[in-house]
């Protein structure tokens, strides 16, 4: 087996430019091209303006991967692999983990959510509700299945999605949820 190499004389920048279309043709993850620009950062080959012209990236969104290297170690430790997670997601961890440790804290306790790739909005709101003592629910894809073990339903982002193997009445249904709620809502409102 033999190998091909190319050596060329480039500059910081040029070998920046390099790296970065190779590392294009991989299709990394965020987190990995947010650890590597940090590096190159940190090993100061470039400054962030030149580095986000090299790349053609705005500042913000450079700025949104460099949060990758910014998160506590601690949450990445739990998220385990945060290959799914977006640059945009990861500036929303920062921004919160910065808030301190009962931020960190909601963050750890929502890894699984984060290591699934939930966007920063969903992340923000779960980690609010945590830290102000709600239980967050962003369980979806739960299903609901009989005794017998049929599907009849999962939950989803949009709500509730019955299975297409059951017919449905749809007046009953309706009817059953009226009474659900009407119950519920006494009963929040005999226990004020």
């Amino acid at each position: 087996m033999h190998l091909r190499g190319i050596v060329q004389d480039l500059s910081d920048g040029q070998a920046i430019v390099v790296q970065v279309k190779e590392n294009q043709k991989v299709g990394l993850s965020d987190y990995s091209k947010g650890m590597n620009y940090a590096k190159i950062l940190e090993e100061n080959k470039t400054s962030i303006a030149k580095l986000s012209k090299l790349l053609g990236y705005s500042k913000t969104r450079l700025n949104h991967f460099l949060c990758f290297k910014k998160v506590p170690h601690q949450i990445w430790e739990v998220v385990g692999n945060p290959s799914r997670v977006s640059s945009r997601t990861a500036a929303t961890i920062h921004s919160l983990a910065k808030k301190g440790q009962e931020y960190i804290d909601a963050l750890i306790e929502l890894a699984e959510e984060i290591s699934k790739g939930t966007g920063s909005k969903t992340i923000e709101k779960a980690v609010r509700e945590v830290v102000s003592g709600h239980n967050p629910t962003i369980e979806y894809e739960q299903k609901i299945v009989l005794s017998s073990g049929q599907l009849i339903a999962k939950w989803t982002k949009g709500g509730l999605q019955f299975s297409k193997d059951i017919s449905l009445d749809q007046m009953e249904i309706e009817k059953v949820l009226i009474q659900y709620f009407e119950k519920s809502s006494l009963s929040m409102l005999a226990s004020s």
